[in-house]
């Protein structure tokens, strides 16, 4: 790519997701421990969006 033609060695480009707003771990409510404010497929889909914007970024 460009960036190894000029500098004549690979560059690579990280890229990073999350943490959302979001915790599927703990309860929000004492009262209800099983109880979460995120379901596993909002997390799935906020994750594919970044993972997505990351890929059609260009990120290694």
């Amino acid at each position: 790519d460009d960036a190894a033609e000029a500098t004549g060695s690979p560059r690579w480009v990280a890229g990073s997701i999350g943490p959302t707003n979001r915790t599927a771990s703990i309860s929000p409510d004492v009262n209800d421990p099983g109880g979460r404010n995120v379901t596993f497929d909002e997390l799935v889909e906020a994750y594919r969006e970044q993972a997505t914007g990351l890929l059609d970024g260009g990120a290694d």
